[in-house]
């Protein structure tokens, strides 16, 4: 240690004790203006020692311990009023860095933590345009966008919100969310009744007790609701200029909403078609048909991938051509083995109105799969996906209404059918600009 350091130690120590004269107490100024390092130390010796007289009461340290005190400093009438002062200055401006550091660690107050409304519970294959998450992540109030894939949520409602493909959707609370593009599927338990979805042009969907599915196109902003189980309540909000009188939707129904043109039309489900053979039908889409994930080796599968689809431009296939702006219902049979081994299945499909068209070429499949295919169905991208010449067949019936497959292998084959809309739909009764808006 310095002699620098021994005479700045001696000079803290007589201050502390009381006894330090004027001209030291303005030393030790000099000196902690100069080395800030003394400042600290000389705020650490303050803190050791208010803690001591806290714990012990003001106890007095030993008289032995301490120097002979000074009997002029506070005798002489010389000195008292200047070595007080002195030494009031330097403990100020010691408590002022006291306090002023004391302030910068507390952490300054940060905004209160925003109500976490859902977590994320799945994620597969997502391109986020909004702000990325990963699984089992919580989300606050706040616009989700997604670019394509799957994401699954669960609200703090106990609401859960399927999402797919370029999909915008916003979080208000765990009660209303809004669904500006893209498709949605949401589950509402007896405890979230009164859930509510809105949707362009003023259209409020609210759920008493089901599992419905929204799809809003992002050119035209035409909504589809689709009831899969329960009921839902359909109107429009004030501030929608077309208004509509609240409708009941159960399940397997289907309602289409066109803001522009203000109409509603309700849209019938098709009815299931009869299978026969190895096919069994489904009555909800499956969650993936891609390598592996839905086998069996003694039936194929059939189901409703979309229905009441309007094509946006012609569809050619190798097995008929479908105009652009044709209704038409979707449906996919697929067939996927267990293991490795061969196997051969035999099984047919029939409706009641024409299949206007099939793709069963692999290539094709993949194109549709965005447009034509189940939005909550996860597709493979395998080059033996179609079928292969050969042992596969597809046969026709004379009315082509009905078509029988026969398929021999082990890996995964699809087969699209594309079949005339079940043209059931009613259309709804509107009111147009019903509601003055305000000038």
């Amino acid at each position: 240690m310095s002699r620098l350091d021994v005479e700045s130690d001696r000079l803290m120590a007589s201050c502390l004790a009381g006894v330090a004269l004027p001209d030291e107490v303005a030393e030790l100024n000099v000196r902690m203006a100069a080395d800030t390092s003394l400042v600290d130390e000389y705020v650490r010796l303050m803190r050791i020692e208010a803690a001591l007289q806290w714990q012990h009461g003001g106890l007095a340290v030993p008289a032995m311990t301490l120097p002979a005190p000074r009997a002029s400093l506070w005798q002489s009438r010389r000195v008292p009023i200047l070595a007080t002062a002195a030494l009031i200055t330097l403990l100020v401006m010691a408590w002022f860095v006291l306090w002023s550091r004391e302030s910068a660690s507390v952490a300054p107050m940060k905004p209160s933590r925003p109500q976490m409304l859902a977590t994320l519970t799945s994620a597969e294959n997502v391109s986020w345009r909004s702000e990325p998450f990963y699984e089992g992540q919580d989300v606050a109030a706040g616009t989700i966008r997604m670019a394509s894939g799957f994401a699954g949520f669960l609200l703090t409602s106990g609401t859960q919100v399927g999402l797919a493909g370029a999909t915008e959707i916003h979080l208000k609370d765990s009660m209303h969310v809004g669904l500006t593009q893209g498709r949605a599927r949401f589950t509402c338990p007896p405890d979230a009744r009164g859930f509510t979805v809105l949707g362009p042009g003023g259209l409020v969907v609210v759920d008493l007790g089901t599992q419905f599915e929204m799809a809003v196109d992002e050119h035209s902003g035409r909504v589809r609701v689709h009831v899969t189980q329960g009921l839902v309540q359909v109107r429009t909000s004030e501030q929608a200029i077309v208004a509509i009188e609240p409708l009941d939707l159960t399940a397997d129904q289907m309602l289409e909403y066109d803001p522009i043109a203000g109409h509603v039309v309700r849209l019938g489900v098709p009815v299931a078609p009869r299978v026969s053979g190895a096919v069994t039908w489904l009555d909800d889409p499956p969650a993936s048909v891609q390598n592996d994930r839905l086998t069996d080796d003694t039936t194929m599968f059939a189901f409703l991938e979309r229905a009441a689809v309007k094509l946006d431009s012609d569809l050619v296939t190798p097995h008929g051509k479908v105009a652009a702006g044709t209704l038409v219902d979707v449906y996919l049979l697929h067939k996927d083995a267990t293991g490795l081994e061969d196997v051969e299945l035999e099984g047919a499909i029939q409706f009641d109105r024409p299949i206007l068209a099939a793709i069963d070429d692999t290539a094709l499949l993949g194109r549709t799969d965005p447009t034509l295919g189940s939005p909550y169905t996860r597709y493979d991208t395998l080059s033996i996906r179609g079928l292969e010449s050969g042992a596969d067949r597809i046969d026709w019936s004379p009315e082509r209404n009905a078509v029988s497959v026969r398929w021999v292998g082990y890996g995964p084959d699809d087969l699209r059918l594309i079949v005339a809309h079940q043209t059931s739909g009613t259309t709804v009764q509107v009111q147009t600009n019903s509601r003055e808006r305000s000038k």
